[in-house]
């Protein structure tokens, strides 16, 4: 099979319809790109024989970035704005792992919070589901009863992260007594005083 370089040579023969807007695509390029649209086109379906796809459901300014995305000598594209959608249009077509890494490369770089957590967990995002896993142990007292939910209902994150929170709980709590200990309490005229241990005398 010709490589995707070889088949955008060639004029467009397919159209994909995306929220009532037609979009000019090579059917090779996307039959090399997604095993989804090579099924959709070659297996004897509505899609192979008219050489039209109506994408339901879907967005065409998503679509748009997509598209260009599959297409060879492209430009890197995935960016903060685009990377939450582009990681479900990877997903649902098969876009490989290496999209998905490139998707990860752009989450590693932005905040973490429980939403991200849970993305990286659906996604299979390693690296960012640790750094988000880590995060959400730090911030375990701040989450809402929604979000303690989410977690309970999910025991493979739940083995996870309980760990991890009682790391950071211990953590805490040796450096509150670290604290104490160099900062005793201060006498009636502003002055350090000695505080005897308590016990029986």
């Amino acid at each position: 099979m010709a490589d995707a370089s070889d088949a955008a040579a060639v004029q467009p023969d397919v159209e994909v319809l995306v929220e009532g807007e037609v979009f000019q695509a090579h059917s090779q390029v996307l039959m090399i790109a997604s095993p989804v649209f090579a099924a959709m086109l070659t297996s004897g379906m509505q899609e192979g024989q008219t050489q039209k796809i109506d994408l339901v459901g879907k967005k065409a300014a998503e679509f748009s970035v997509f598209l260009k995305i599959v297409y060879p000598c492209r430009g890197r594209l995935v960016d903060a704005g685009n990377v939450d959608f582009l990681l479900e249009w990877f997903e649902e077509y098969q876009l490989g792992s290496n999209m998905k890494e490139e998707c990860e490369e752009q989450l590693l770089k932005m905040t973490c919070s429980f939403p991200r957590l849970l993305q990286a967990f659906k996604f299979g995002l390693k690296a960012q589901y640790k750094r988000c896993l880590e995060d959400t142990a730090q911030r375990f007292t701040e989450l809402s009863t929604k979000e303690l939910l989410h977690v309970g209902t999910s025991q493979p994150m739940t083995q996870e992260l309980l760990p991890l929170v009682k790391k950071a709980v211990l953590a805490e709590r040796a450096l509150a007594n670290k604290g104490t200990a160099f900062n005793p309490p201060v006498g009636p005229q502003g002055g350090r005083h000695w505080v005897p241990p308590a016990g029986p005398w």
